[in-house]
């Protein structure tokens, strides 16, 4: 082979990798940018979603206060079920529609308390794929208020379970016992009820989010079993706190998620409090804006030119996506409003465009002030 010919084989190799791995080119975008509007998203690098929109998407505004939601569609289902529940330990509490914590321009949440024991009262999807290789995205506003002196000793604020015996392989994210010392987030995956890989430990504490709206943000990919090469990663987002952030808190990417074939299939939010005694730590959780997929490929919108400088993000319903066309459903989330925000379109690999498209601020449909007195002036010559 000359010189010739291999330089055209790298350029054309380069080429290719260049292509693979480039990321999502907003363009433009029409359509008018406030909350509940449909709005089209133009450019390149989009890749393929079969489903548009999520699996599953729930603000939790349609229920009646105090009516269970359990059995109660959400928003958006593409999956099929709408809720159901989990209560292992008693039947005194089931998650139900609420507004006594709402969030920044929410009507209403899911809440279930904790009445000192060990529960785990949750809202509940089931969902499965048969193939390694698996991929589960889901994002979600969480708050804990303890309702006691003491705190819990364990606090999952999701639990999945595995196929087959309806238990493995498990995995979760929880805190420890702040009256401990050991109040900070750490994860769990297990199989054949031993864990597959090392505990990941993360830098948010239960403590500093008490009575706090956060968004829990996941990725997760199913390993092959005994192998490193699946995911584990979760965001804590504080966009209201005082020093407002988004952390990646815990991260692994080489990671062993399962030793059997079996497969990820229930999915609990909420969801597990654990009291030492029945007279000990109780508290609220409520969950608002859950959104569910299997892939991550989404629409976000943020408040910083960068993704990277971003403080503050909100998740939107795709309705349509090709690779050069997405409509979306604008969510404001708790925003104040979207002007002088920033769109992102994040694709399957996790690619972004990393400039935000800029949001221009809806148009003023305030109408014009009625006309003074008028004064007809007429000049003499």
């Amino acid at each position: 082979m000359n010189m010739r010919i291999v330089c055209v084989v790298i350029i054309l190799a380069l080429c290719t990798v260049c292509t693979v791995a480039a990321a999502p080119v907003v363009a433009g975008l029409t359509g008018t940018p406030a909350h509940g509007q449909t709005v089209t998203i133009t450019g390149s690098g989009f890749g393929a979603k079969a489903t548009a929109g999520p699996l599953v998407w729930d603000d939790f505004e349609s229920g009646a206060t105090g009516a269970l939601v359990y059995g109660h569609a959400p928003a958006v289902e593409n999956m099929g079920g709408g809720w159901t529940w989990s209560d292992y330990h008693s039947s005194v509490e089931r998650p139900r529609y609420d507004g006594s914590a709402a969030k920044p321009n929410s009507a209403r949440h899911s809440r279930h308390s904790h009445y000192g024991q060990n529960y785990n009262i949750s809202l509940e999807l089931y969902h499965e794929r048969p193939e390694t290789g698996d991929e589960a995205y889901f994002t979600y506003y969480w708050r804990h208020a303890k309702t006691s002196t003491l705190w819990t000793r364990n606090c999952k604020p999701w639990i999945e379970y595995g196929t087959g015996d309806g238990m493995w392989p498990a995995a979760y994210i929880g805190f420890g016992n702040v009256d401990l010392g050991d109040g900070g987030l750490r994860n769990s995956v297990q199989d054949n009820g031993g864990t597959t890989d090392d505990t990941l430990w993360g830098g948010t504490g239960l403590a500093a989010i008490q009575a706090e709206w956060i968004r829990i943000e996941v990725y997760l990919k199913q390993s092959a079993p005994d192998t490193r090469n699946g995911a584990f990663q979760t965001w804590i987002h504080r966009p209201h706190a005082a020093s407002p952030s988004i952390r990646l808190d815990l991260s692994d990417t080489a990671y062993c998620t399962r030793t059997s074939s079996r497969h990820w299939r229930q999915w609990h939010f909420g969801s597990y409090h654990t009291a030492d005694d029945p007279a000990s730590a109780t508290g609220v959780i409520c969950v608002d804006d859950l959104y569910f997929d299997t892939t991550r490929a989404r629409v976000e919108i943020g408040d910083a030119a960068t993704w990277a400088a971003c403080t503050h993000r909100e998740i939107q319903i795709a309705t349509a996506w090709n690779s050069t066309q997405i409509s979306a459903r604008l969510n404001q989330g708790t925003f104040p409003d979207l002007s002088g925000k920033y769109l992102y379109v994040v694709d399957a690999a996790g690619a972004v465009n990393a400039a935000g498209y800029p949001l221009a601020s809806a148009p003023d449909t305030t109408p014009p002030a009625a006309p003074g007195a008028l004064i007809v002036r007429v000049a003499t010559w």
